[in-house]
């Protein structure tokens, strides 16, 4: 067994991961305090700040939990799905993403979106990063 306690204040200390979005070139920023990191799972408290857009690319199942704020949620469920579905979720609102869906985030509260994000087992993202040494 693993467990961690949430810090809620730590995320006010935590400089944004600027990670790549789902079109080549895009950036997201978001604010992670990854709580337990196993091949098994891994569990992270993330924050998006209002205003803020994320686009992404589910390569894994992720369950989240939302804990405060509001967010417009766009998706497509496939690669070549042309169907496009809208919800809004907010506090205490649970979801399930599933491998394939393409989401785009749109913080709609004053306060920053915060959830916890549950995936099992750890994605392998290693072995989707290229190597500094392979790249032309």
């Amino acid at each position: 067994m693993k467990s961690a306690r949430l810090d809620i204040e730590k995320m006010k200390d935590i400089t944004p991961d600027e990670v790549g979005g789902l079109r080549p070139g895009t950036i997201c920023k978001v604010f992670q305090d990854t709580l337990i990191n196993e091949p098994q799972a891994i569990v992270i408290l993330e924050d998006i700040l209002p205003g803020e857009e994320v686009e992404w690319a589910f390569t894994y199942s992720e369950a989240q939990y939302i804990m405060s704020g509001k967010v417009g949620v766009t998706y497509s469920v496939a690669l070549f799905d042309r169907t496009v579905w809208k919800k809004i979720l907010e506090a205490v609102d649970v979801c399930v993403f599933f491998t394939g869906d393409r989401v785009v985030f749109n913080v709609l509260s004053d306060e920053p979106l915060r959830h916890l994000c549950f995936i099992m087992p750890r994605p392998r993202w290693e072995k989707w990063q290229v190597k500094e040494e392979l790249q032309d």
